[in-house]
């Protein structure tokens, strides 16, 4: 009876023994796979921000104590499944508890010998985690503002679709800045520090877009109505004056020369292509008015509103040349003293200049004088040419505003 007694003493004490041993390998198996799981996680966040030769450095150095883990972890798993229901047996053998105990000590020892690496690990490059913090500092106020920039964007799109307007070219903005958005939600850890604030900031750029171009289309649907009406109505009294652009070539060749009006006879076409090609601009814009697309109406008005210009402008030159021909007939003397004021204006300027003024200018200015003088002999006899008169004299103006430039160019310099 004695004997049994010690025998069952003497198995509790192996089985006290070896579920105390089994209760530190779990201890220290719960702590390896906290550190693996913490200091894997770190370094890989650290190599997707920052990547590069150290992330390189850190992640193969880390690899083989993550490998160690692995091993120590199966080690203490196999353990398990060897020993585990020996534990519970109602009448286990001494020698298997004993080797049960010896076998999660074993693992116990290589657990944490690998948990210790690990810790050391984290203690050699503990600014991974500052920089970590350092990156996020930096990114996250960056993709803030350009998330709230996108919010605006779409609420500028929005409000542009509910007016009525239909805009591919507000959509491609809008879809740019979207796909922009997905980069910066990723933040720092999907595209890398850098990248996620370069997306941050090209977001921002594009949302900003949106909002102007949305900003933009509304404005031109508010005015664009009044604009387009505007325009027509220019059209149509440009149109009302080319019979009267006509009538006015005629006369600047009767009364004057043929040479006068040469370089303006193709103005009544040209002013016609120039309207029919608006006409047709112009149509087009209230079309795409119509049909909400703001876009194309802005194109087409503006193109539009080019033609008339190019039209007006021919028109008006007809108009003026008229004008300073007659007034040089009434009194050819005045325009004359104007020129020979400004000629005389420059002598003055580069005398007080001196040495400063560039070589040559005085005899240029002494050239213009006497072109002057010579200039009245055009409007002797019974026909005076007016016309040439008045481009000697534009001729003469244009050589002395040359000579006032270059020598106010040698002063400032000087």
């Amino acid at each position: 009876m004695f004997s049994s007694r010690a025998r069952q003493e003497r198995i509790e004490q192996a089985r006290q023994g070896a579920s105390a041993a089994k209760d530190s390998a779990a201890g220290a198996f719960l702590a390896l796979d906290d550190a693996h799981k913490m200091t894997a996680a770190l370094v890989e966040a650290y190599a997707q921000v920052e990547p590069g030769p150290k992330a390189q450095r850190v992640t193969s150095t880390l690899a083989p104590l993550l490998s160690a883990s692995d091993r120590a972890a199966q080690d203490y798993i196999a353990a398990l499944d060897q020993y585990d229901g020996v534990l519970t047996a109602q009448a286990p053998d001494v020698d298997t508890l004993v080797n049960a105990h010896r076998a999660f000590h074993d693992v116990y020892g290589r657990l944490e010998s690998a948990r210790q690496q690990i810790d050391q690990f984290r203690a050699r490059n503990a600014e991974l985690q500052d920089r970590l913090q350092d990156v996020h500092s930096r990114v996250q106020p960056a993709v803030n503002k350009a998330t709230q920039a996108l919010a605006r964007a779409r609420q500028a799109a929005a409000d542009a679709r509910a007016a009525g307007i239909v805009s591919p070219d507000l959509d491609t903005r809008l879809a740019r800045a979207e796909q922009l958005g997905q980069v910066a939600a990723g933040g720092a850890f999907r595209a890398g520090a850098q990248a996620a604030i370069d997306a941050a900031a090209e977001l921002a750029t594009a949302a900003d877009d949106v909002v102007e171009a949305a900003t933009r289309l509304q404005s031109l649907k508010t005015s664009g109505g009044g604009r387009l009406a505007s325009s027509r109505t220019r059209l149509d009294g440009i149109a009302g004056r080319i019979p009267q652009v006509r009538e006015t070539l005629s006369y600047l060749r009767r009364t004057y020369s043929l040479a006068c009006s040469e370089d303006l006879d193709h103005v009544p076409e040209t002013a016609e292509r120039e309207l029919e090609q608006a006409r047709g601009l112009l149509a087009q814009a209230a079309a795409a008015q119509s049909s909400g697309d703001w876009d194309a109406a802005a194109r087409h008005l503006e193109e539009g509103r080019g033609h008339l210009a190019a039209a007006e402008e021919g028109v008006n030159g007809v108009v003026a040349r008229r004008r300073d021909l007659d007034a040089l007939a009434e009194d050819p003397a005045a325009e004359l003293d104007r020129v020979r004021f400004v000629v005389r204006d420059a002598q003055r300027l580069v005398v007080s200049a001196g040495t400063r003024a560039p070589a040559g200018e005085p005899a240029i200015l002494d050239g213009l004088m006497a072109r002057l003088d010579a200039a009245a002999g055009r409007l002797e006899g019974t026909h005076p040419d007016y016309w040439s008169y008045l481009v000697e004299l534009r001729a003469v103006r244009d050589v002395t505003a040359g000579v006032v430039r270059r020598t106010r160019e040698a002063i400032a310099g000087a």
